[in-house]
């Protein structure tokens, strides 16, 4: 049950984190063409205008940017309640827009299929956190309500084509690489947890001759315990030797120290000879 429950909350907090940080992402390895730039822009206008949500400017107020070379749009609403804007053609290079997959994700997805029919891959590299046959069907739907067509990138047509063109393969950034290394570390803390579960008891021998016997260890074996460590085995270096208690009476050991293979054995037959009570 406790391991059903930490894989839960780890599956669950990825999921929240990859759904909060949800982008698609465009490069322009050159300057845009002015004029494949100002028909791109005019389809694109038409996704607009025929958005299924409520669109406003960058700020989520007002009405979006549309100009012959550039154009701009956010979703409608209060600062914690839009994503971030859609800025295109944006700089030459890396552009991105993170919708975290609101309602508005469905435009930037269409916008985006238009572009991949107006440039083609030498010219425009798209790429994605979604999957395309299931995080895209809404923009599909909308690009060919809109244009009375099916998406195509380049000269060639069909959703062969626009798969070659787009790169599904998640934008690693730092914001997410700390959130994956962060649940790693919480993963490997609950393998350990579970893999080395603490101890019922320990015996702590130091160099001086003291022994100490804490945790859940038979009081009548505390005595002889002392007894073998001092007499029988004295260490010559701080030692733990870390006990669980088995079924049926025996005793499970681990040791922290500078314990030879021969003292191990010795003390596995000393508890071997004990019972718990």
């Amino acid at each position: 049950m406790f391991i059903q429950r930490s894989l839960c909350l780890l599956l669950l907090l990825f999921t929240t984190s990859a759904q909060a940080g949800y982008s698609h992402y465009w490069t322009w390895k050159a300057p845009p063409d002015s004029t494949k730039l100002k028909k791109c822009i005019e389809e694109m206008k038409l996704i607009v205008q025929a958005s299924p949500v409520p669109l406003a400017s960058v700020e989520g107020k007002g009405q979006p940017t549309i100009r012959d070379s550039l154009l701009t749009f956010n979703m409608q609403g209060k600062e914690d309640e839009i994503g971030e804007p859609f800025v295109f053609p944006g700089r030459t290079g890396h552009n991105f827009c993170k919708t975290g997959g609101k309602p508005y994700d469905a435009v930037v997805t269409a916008c985006l299929l238009v572009l991949m029919d107006h440039f083609n891959n030498d010219e425009v590299t798209v790429t994605s956190d979604g999957n395309m046959a299931q995080d895209w069907e809404a923009g599909v739907a909308l690009y060919k309500k809109v244009l009375n067509r099916t998406p195509k990138s380049g000269k060639a047509s069909g959703f062969a084509d626009i798969i070659d063109n787009i790169n599904l393969k998640p934008k690693w950034d730092s914001n997410r690489l700390w959130i994956v290394l962060g649940l790693i570390v919480v993963g490997i803390a609950v393998a350990w947890y579970i893999f080395n579960p603490r101890p019922d008891f320990t015996v702590v021998v130091e160099e001086q001759g003291n022994v100490f016997v804490r945790g859940a260890f038979p009081e009548v074996y505390a005595k002889a315990v002392r007894a073998f460590f001092k007499e029988d085995l004295p260490m010559k270096s701080n030692t733990v030797v870390k006990g669980w208690n088995d079924q049926g009476g025996r005793f499970r050991l681990a040791f922290t120290g500078p314990v030879s293979d021969r003292e191990q054995q010795q003390i596995r037959n000393f508890f071997g000879m004990l019972r718990k009570k």
